[in-house]
């Protein structure tokens, strides 16, 4: 007992059994604490998972329409443009024959570029004195039953005169009078005093059958004797000559614009801002329900409901889009109804384990997890980073060297990614990169490999790619998911890619020479455009070094001063007086000669070398019409060209050229300012912004190239041009009754129905002027005129006016 050891009887004697009956009841409730426990954070984590898994749906399905609505108004938008041009047809030509009215809709090809017309037509405003007249001309067209109906006297009559696609439905609509019908007349007597389009509210069209559930509208744009609208609205009255007008079924119309059935999402239309029976124009019936899954029954209410009005023309549509409760777990793969299971599972374990021991082990596996994560993947979007891609791209090599394997390597860009984060900030450009990641993601198989090698920089590693062929249909399948707009505070921005493809071991054998190849084809994508995919090919060697030689002489011209302008004419086509000229860059180098700008303008916007020459040019034409406004004309423009790079200089704005023209005296009209059309499709606030300042500062602003591109009306009114330029590709095949005259005077007649003035390029032949000039083109440019000429040169020219 003294040694400190308890004897042997004490060892062996019972406890107290009070101590023992506490010991047993403690070892028997703590396994039972442990399940309760663990079952109650279970079902707490299982109604966040839920609720979380119903947010993110709501929030991903209001992405979604507002990327369904944007769809509707470009369509419209689209539908709108080609209406202006029939109703500038008839305005230019006149009397139109019903074979003239078919090969105009006939070369439009609107079932392919224009999905969703019902039918192009023309209704003529027909007063009562004229009514039989008109009737018999129709018949000895050929059509010799033709009548307008409803039959009786009215104050004026809108019968239809033509109508194309000729199929069995749009003959059925041939003299039905517009004007008889109230809501038609409406809407056409709307477009009719305002001089702008206009669409009905909700009918049925003449063309439908009586029994038939499909509601639609009409979309009207009017047609005045002369051409443009009259000022006043007793004038658009009595010079009103008719309607160029379509019928739209709403249900052809949604499935153009957006498909049959987006991504689940319940759609129903209403025509006006109150979703009542009566205005329901539309609703969509073939909703598809998950096989097996709960059938939510029209009693129980949906999970998320979104409106969204749509102002159009006059209307006002009210789109309501609800998402189903059975539709969360397919749009989002969200496993909530996994989180019971699991959690059983779990808790039944851990009531085997001691929580001391699961802890540390569960801290052990975490921090390595993380050093992992540190060392292999990008923090931003999980992606591997540029360690491990260095690994992966190894690895490949080393097994396809092996097995004769052949892989792709894509090395992406994200084109103007720069713009986002300096418009909107880093934060949302990170989550812009994150929703590329996951697209890149999405649009790969499980064994390929996507990284992220820092900044707006990916690279795909494609395994199992035996050609060419297969490498560049994924490219072309992941540029165009990337080119789908991404929602950013609230709002869709579009970013594109440009994209190199090397192949193992057709292009190159190492891992460096992999990078290095595709890195070449993907900055030869680049300079053919953007937005598109480049193989690699062994010239590209030497036309990159051609390139940097190119980029480096550029820089010492712009040092040494070998640049100079040159000056075409801009002619008043009334008078045949020089009103302006442009002014255009060229490159005297000392050892290439003299090179035009076609051949190093995109290498200076590619290295921001344009931002200087831009400066200089502006410059150099500021002091040259100074000069010749001095000395011939006080009103006389010179017009530069400006590069969007220009505009989104990061040096700040252009207001110092604004301060440039008021320390030498000279108003904004001095200088003109010619745009691409391409700007508009890639334009973003801050540009919108700079045009817009200089338009206050007076300085006109002009749209190059008119015809070639995608531009939208709403950005010609928002930007408020002052001129068009049609392209030259339309003037130069110019002749009597061609397509290219239709389509030079609708873009004439709808220019000034806009306020805009217009100038024709390439005017090379007296037959092509006569023709612009009878179609009401403004101003020509051209080699009929004079070429591009050095200053004295053209001095003489102005002397000789």
């Amino acid at each position: 007992a003294q040694t400190g050891t308890p004897p042997m009887s004490l060892l062996s004697t019972p406890p107290p059994p009070s101590l023992t009956e506490a010991r047993q009841t403690g070892w028997l409730w703590s396994p039972v604490a442990v399940f309760l426990i663990s079952m109650a954070t279970t079902a707490v984590m299982w109604q966040v998972e839920v609720k979380e898994a119903h947010e993110l749906a709501r929030t991903k399905s209001n992405a979604r329409v507002q990327e369904l609505t944007v769809a509707i108004q470009h369509r419209m938008d689209a539908y709108e443009q080609v209406l202006l041009g029939g109703a500038s047809l008839i305005a230019t030509v006149g009397t139109l024959s019903r074979d003239q009215w078919h090969d105009y809709v006939r070369h439009l090809k609107v079932s392919e570029h224009y999905p969703g017309f019902q039918g192009i037509g023309y209704a003529e405003y027909v007063r009562p004195a004229d009514k039989a007249a008109f009737v018999q001309a129709q018949q000895r067209q050929g059509l010799i039953n033709y009548a307008i109906r409803p039959p009786g006297e009215r104050a004026a009559y809108g019968p239809v005169t033509y109508l194309e696609p000729r199929s069995e439905r749009n003959l059925k609509a041939h003299g039905f009078d517009m004007l008889s019908e109230p809501n038609r007349r409406a809407a056409m007597e709307v477009a009719r005093d305002t001089g702008q389009p206009a669409i009905t509210a909700k009918l049925k069209l003449a063309s439908e059958a009586a029994n038939s559930a499909s509601f639609g509208f009409l979309f009207y744009v009017p047609v005045y004797r002369g051409g443009a609208a009259p000022d006043s609205v007793n004038e658009r009255r009595a010079l009103i000559k008719g309607f160029v007008n379509s019928p739209f079924r709403m249900e052809d119309l949604l499935k153009s614009a957006l498909g049959s059935n987006p991504d689940g999402l319940r759609l129903r239309v209403y025509d006006g801002p109150a979703a009542t029976p009566d205005n329901l124009m539309y609703t969509s019936e073939s909703v598809v329900e998950p096989a097996g899954g709960d059938h939510t029954s029209p009693t129980v209410p949906p999970l998320h409901v979104h409106s969204t009005a749509l102002s159009l023309h006059g209307r006002v549509w009210l789109m309501e889009f609800e998402l189903p409760h059975h539709h969360t777990a397919t749009i989002e793969n969200t496993p909530e109804d996994l989180v019971p299971l699991a959690g059983l599972v779990i808790s039944l374990l851990l009531t085997a384990l001691t929580w001391v021991t699961m802890a540390r082990l569960q801290l052990v596996r975490q921090s390595a997890r993380h050093y992992h994560a540190l060392a292999n993947f990008d923090p931003l979007t999980a992606l591997s980073n540029r360690t491990r891609f260095q690994e992966s791209l190894e690895e490949s090599v080393l097994v396809a060297g092996r097995t004769g394997e052949r892989f792709a390597l894509l090395f992406i860009d994200l084109d103007h990614f720069k713009d986002i984060n300096d418009t909107l900030g880093h934060q949302w450009g990170d989550k812009l990169l994150q929703q590329v990641a996951q697209r890149l993601k999405d649009g790969t198989r499980s064994a390929d490999t996507v990284s992220r090698l820092g900044g707006d920089e990916f690279t795909v590693i494609l395994r199992d790619m035996n050609d060419s062929e297969s490498a560049t249909h994924v490219a072309q399948t992941l540029l165009e998911a990337l080119a789908k707009p991404y929602e950013l505070e609230g709002e869709s921005y579009f970013v594109s890619a440009s994209m190199g493809i090397t192949l193992f071991p057709h292009d190159a054998q190492t891992s460096a020479d992999l990078l290095k190849t595709a890195d070449q084809a993907m900055y030869t994508a680049k300079r053919l455009g953007r937005n598109r995919h480049q193989l690699y090919s062994p010239d590209m060697m030497e036309s990159n070094q051609h390139r940097l030689r190119m980029i480096a002489d550029l820089r010492l011209a712009l040092k040494n001063h070998e640049f100079h302008l040159v000056y075409q004419p801009i002619v008043d086509m009334a008078t045949r007086r020089i009103a302006k000229a442009e002014a255009l860059i060229r490159w005297q180098s000392p050892k290439r000669g003299l090179v035009g700008p076609v051949d190093f303008i995109a290498l200076a916007e590619d290295t921001g070398l344009i931002i200087g020459l831009g400066d200089w040019v502006f410059d150099e034409a500021t002091r040259q019409v100074a000069d010749w406004r001095q000395r011939f004309e006080a009103d006389f423009q010179i017009s530069i060209n400006v590069s969007p790079a220009q505009l989104k200089r990061p040096d700040g704005d252009l207001r110092h050229w604004i301060s440039a023209l008021q320390e030498q005296g000279l108003p904004g009209q001095a200088i003109g300012l010619e745009i691409t059309e391409g700007l508009l499709l890639d334009i973003n606030p801050s540009v919108t912004q700079q045009l817009l300042s200089l338009r206050d500062a007076g300085i006109p602003v002009a749209l190059d190239d008119f015809g070639t591109g995608y531009s939208s009306l709403s950005y010609l009114r928002k930007l408020d041009i002052d001129y068009l330029k049609i392209d030259q590709s339309f003037v130069g095949t110019l002749k009597p009754d061609s397509d290219e005259l239709a389509l030079c005077a609708a873009i004439i007649v709808m220019a000034h129905k806009l306020g805009l003035k217009v100038v024709a390029e390439g005017v090379e032949t007296q037959e092509q002027c006569d023709l612009l000039l009878a179609a009401g083109c403004d101003f020509g440019q051209g080699y009929l005129f004079s070429r591009p000429v050095k200053p004295g040169d053209f001095e003489a020219l102005l002397e000789t006016v």
